[in-house]
């Protein structure tokens, strides 16, 4: 076996903002968990539970965690995972319609006590990050599915992000439209058979230079166990083709009392174990994707013809349109090309 070391580095905080989201496994592994997903480029769900965990620490005026928000600390500083995100604030669109109360305490939107409460949460929690100076390294979650008829209640909530937590990131899942794009930072398309055209791609294009972040979410497609090994391996590929530098995975270990090994592709990327989770191989392949992202980032440094040469190869395999080409030969090779650009180049700066 011959091992070849390349003369540049990695950054310790990866540009892919890679999220999954924990539902079921214990706060107690938590830490190591975060640990793992951060060494894979990756961040996920801080804290454990949902409302009941909110109400249990949340007066009305301000929220407790137990550890005061250590946790997260650590995860971003010292495990230098991507982004963190705010526990307990999801609102949530795919089920709720006007007049119908959401998940912040199961309050109507347009109520008092709503209008009381949601602000206050937020400045307790923006206060706290503050303190620990980690306001630019949040978001908030805050819809999920997000359309048309909601959109009133989009403007009002993440005005109130604005006011009172200003700063923190907004994440909401929809379409990019005007609307979507005025009031969010962070938007996440969901697949991109759904939408994706030359339209799209000038909408994503123009609101990048605005400063907008896009991530996708591919649900059961890229940590299905079905697929080949080499697709959740291209999926950053196909992020960077397209503009794209995020990728939310809607679950990490749902439903884990009720679940089994047998039945695991969409919902479970660990495995729960007497002690510790056992990590899939899925997340290994897509940990070595989001280096290959991290490479593709670097590669801004080279001068303009080396990198542009580089970017025809990587449209060969990772097209603006069109299926990419899961040939896991011919990625190893241009990523090689790749690695070796940035050695010449990086390595004599």
């Amino acid at each position: 076996m011959e091992l070849k070391v390349w003369g540049f580095e990695l950054p310790l905080r990866s540009a892919y903002h890679a999220h999954g989201l924990l539902w079921n496994s214990p706060q107690a592994t938590r830490s190591e968990v975060l640990k793992y997903l951060a060494e894979c480029g990756m961040g996920a769900s801080v804290y454990y539970g949902g409302q009941k965990e909110f109400r249990r620490y949340f007066d009305g005026s301000e929220l407790r965690l137990p550890d005061r928000f250590l946790l997260a600390e650590k995860a971003l500083k010292e495990y230098h995972m991507p982004l963190f995100q705010i526990p307990y604030m999801f609102l949530g669109a795919w089920n709720w319609k006007p007049g119908r109360k959401v998940y912040f305490l199961n309050l109507q939107l347009d109520s008092e006590e709503f209008d009381r409460k949601f602000p206050a949460a937020l400045k307790s929690i923006h206060r706290q990050l503050a303190e620990r100076k980690m306001v630019d390294r949040s978001f908030i979650y805050l819809w999920d599915e997000m359309t048309g008829g909601h959109y009133e209640a989009m403007r009002k909530t993440t005005g109130m992000v604005r006011k009172y937590a200003p700063g923190l990131r907004i994440l909401t899942v929809a379409a990019p439209d005007p609307e979507v794009l005025a009031h969010n930072d962070i938007i996440c398309v969901g697949p991109l058979s759904h939408w994706w055209s030359a339209e799209a791609e000038s909408i994503v294009r123009k609101a990048l230079k605005e400063g907008r972040e896009f991530w996708i979410y591919l649900n059961g497609t890229t940590f299905a166990t079905h697929v080949e090994a080499v697709t959740p391996r291209m999926t950053p590929w196909l992020c960077h083709a397209r503009g794209f530098s995020g990728f939310l995975q809607w679950s990490m270990d749902y439903n884990w009392a009720k679940g089994t090994f047998a039945a695991n592709g969409r919902t479970w990327m660990l495995y729960p174990t007497k002690d510790k989770p056992v990590y899939s191989v899925r997340l290994e392949y897509f940990r070595d994707g989001i280096e290959d992202f991290n490479m593709m980032e670097l590669m801004k440094q080279l001068p303009d013809n080396v990198r542009n040469d580089l970017e025809k190869e990587i449209r060969t395999i990772a097209p603006a349109f069109g299926p990419t080409l899961q040939d896991p030969v011919r990625l190893t090779l241009i990523r090689r090309k790749i690695g070796s650009a940035l050695e010449k180049h990086l390595k004599s700066k």
